[in-house]
C-alpha cells in the first residue's frame, strides 16, 4: 500500500494576501500522487521544499489512506498503512463471528416460533347456496368470494387467508357440490375433490332446508378423510323464536336441535355446530374450533397475503358476480369473464375485460338496447371494484361469442377449469 500524497502551500510573508494553490484531491490515487509529486520535484531530489514561478514555498506531506496520520517521511505512513489494515481486518473477523451468532439465534427462535406456530388448511364444502362463500368472506373479514341468491356462482376454489401472530388457516371455499351436466360442471367438482386431499380441516356447510347429500362418491370421500371434521348448521336464525312464520317453518323441517342431532347421526366423528352465517352469529365459535384443530406448522403463505388469487381474478370476479345480478334463466350461467388488461398508477386503475357467451343470441342480450344492460353492469362491478382495490376503477368491457364454451376442452382449459 502506498501512502496518498498531499500538496501543502506554505505562503510566504507578503503584504498582500494570494490564494493558495488548491490541495489534491484525497480520493486521488496514490499512483497519481506520486507521479505528480515526481513532477512537482527539483533536481535537488533530496531537497523537501520547491519553489514556482512566483516563489511560493511547498512541501511533501504523505497522508495514512486509513486515518488522519500524515507525514514528510513516506516510510513512516507506510508503517501506519500497515497497521490500520491489520486493525481493520481484525474488526471485520469479530463483526462477521457476531453476525453469525446472531443469525444462528435468530435460526433458533424461528425454529422455537415455528414449533409454536399453527397453520393449516381448511376446505369449505356443501350444495350450492347454502352459505359457504358466506361463511368464507366472514372468516377472513373481507369480501373474497362473490356471494347472489343463485346457485352455483362459485365456479373456483378460492383461498382466503386468515393471519394472526401465532396462526395462519389457509380457508377454501368451493363451488357448490352437484352432479355435473357438461364439462364445466365436471372442472368444477374436480377443485371440490382436490380441497378434500390437501385439508387439514374439512368444513361441510348444510342448511336448515337440506335433508341429504347428492354425491355419494364425494361423501364417501369426506367419510374416509383423516382430516378433522365440523358439520355447520347454517340459517339456524330462520328457526328462532322471533322469525317470521317459524310455527310453519318448524313443523316442515324440525327445530335446530332436532336438525342438529340428525347431521350428528349422518357424521358421527364430525362437530355439529349451529350458525348464521349472514348474521355474523357462531362464525367466532367456528374459528375457535377450526384454531384448536390446526397442526403446529410455519406459515404457508407471508403474512400480508390474503389470498392465492390475483388481482386480475377479483376482478373478472367481481364482473361475473353484477352478470348474475343483472340476467336471469340460463345467460348468467353462459358467461365467462376475462381480463385482459390491468394497470395500476397511485391515482387508478385501468381493466379491460371480455365476456364471453355461448350464443350469438346471448350476445345482444348481454349488450341490451343501446347498451343499457351492459351499462349496469359495468357501474355495479365498479362500484365494488372500487370498495374492494380502494382506488378509483376505469372499466372496459367487450362482449364476445365462444360457441359453447362450457364443453370446449381447450376453451375450459384457457379458462382454468381443466
Amino acid at each position: 500500500m502506498t501512502p496518498r500524497l498531499i500538496i501543502v502551500s506554505l505562503l510566504p510573508l507578503v503584504d498582500s494576501f494570494r490564494p493558495a494553490p488548491l490541495l489534491l484531491s484525497q480520493h486521488c490515487a496514490p499512483r497519481a500522487a506520486r507521479a505528480l509529486a515526481s513532477a512537482l520535484e527539483s533536481d535537488e531530489s533530496s531537497a523537501a521544499a520547491s519553489h514556482d514561478d512566483d516563489g511560493d514555498e511547498y512541501e511533501s506531506v504523505f497522508q495514512c489512506e486509513f486515518c488522519e496520520f500524515e507525514s514528510q517521511v513516506e516510510a513512516e505512513v507506510v508503517e501506519c498503512e500497515t497497521a490500520c489494515m491489520q486493525r481493520a481486518a481484525a474488526a471485520n473477523a469479530a463483526d462477521a463471528t457476531a453476525a453469525a451468532d446472531s443469525e444462528a439465534d435468530a435460526a433458533g427462535a424461528a425454529v422455537g416460533a415455528g414449533a409454536r406456530h399453527r397453520a393449516g388448511f381448511v376446505s369449505i364444502l356443501g350444495i350450492p347456496n347454502v352459505g359457504k362463500s358466506t361463511l368464507l368472506n366472514a372468516l377472513v373479514g373481507e369480501r373474497l368470494s362473490i356471494m347472489t341468491s343463485k346457485p352455483q356462482t362459485t365456479r373456483h376454489r378460492i383461498m382466503g387467508i386468515l393471519n394472526g401472530d401465532d396462526y395462519q388457516i389457509v380457508y377454501s371455499d368451493t363451488p357448490g357440490v352437484l352432479l355435473p351436466q357438461y364439462k364445466l360442471q365436471e372442472g368444477m367438482m374436480a377443485f371440490v375433490r382436490s380441497s378434500v386431499n390437501d385439508a387439514d380441516v374439512l368444513i361441510l356447510v348444510v342448511d336448515i332446508f337440506q335433508d341429504a347429500f347428492p354425491d355419494e362418491q364425494l361423501l364417501r370421500q369426506l367419510r374416509s378423510s383423516p382430516a378433522a371434521m365440523l358439520v355447520l348448521l347454517n340459517k339456524v336464525d330462520l328457526l328462532a323464536d322471533d322469525a317470521p312464520n317459524v310455527e310453519q317453518r318448524r313443523a316442515d323441517l324440525g327445530t335446530s336441535e332436532e336438525l342438529l342431532q340428525r347431521w350428528g347421526t349422518e357424521f358421527p366423528d364430525a362437530t355439529v355446530l349451529p350458525m348464521a352465517a349472514r348474521e355474523g352469529e357462531g362464525v367466532g365459535d367456528v374459528l375457535k374450533y377450526v384454531l384448536a384443530l390446526m397442526p403446529e406448522h410455519p406459515p404457508y403463505f407471508p403474512k400480508d397475503e390474503l389470498s392465492d388469487k390475483p388481482e386480475r381474478f377479483f376482478a373478472s370476479e367481481f364482473l361475473r358476480e353484477a352478470i348474475f345480478e343483472q340476467y336471469r334463466e340460463e345467460v348468467p350461467y353462459s358467461c365467462e369473464v376475462v381480463v385482459d388488461s390491468f394497470k395500476e398508477t397511485d391515482e387508478i386503475i385501468r381493466i379491460r375485460a371480455n365476456i364471453f357467451v355461448s350464443h350469438d343470441s346471448q350476445k345482444g342480450i348481454v349488450i341490451g338496447h343501446k347498451g343499457t344492460a351492459l351499462k349496469k353492469v359495468g357501474i355495479a362491478s365498479r362500484k365494488r371494484l372500487e370498495d374492494f382495490f380502494r382506488k378509483q376503477v376505469f372499466l372496459e368491457t367487450r362482449v364476445k361469442v365462444k360457441k359453447n364454451w362450457r364443453e370446449d376442452e381447450g376453451a375450459l382449459a384457457g379458462f382454468g377449469y381443466l
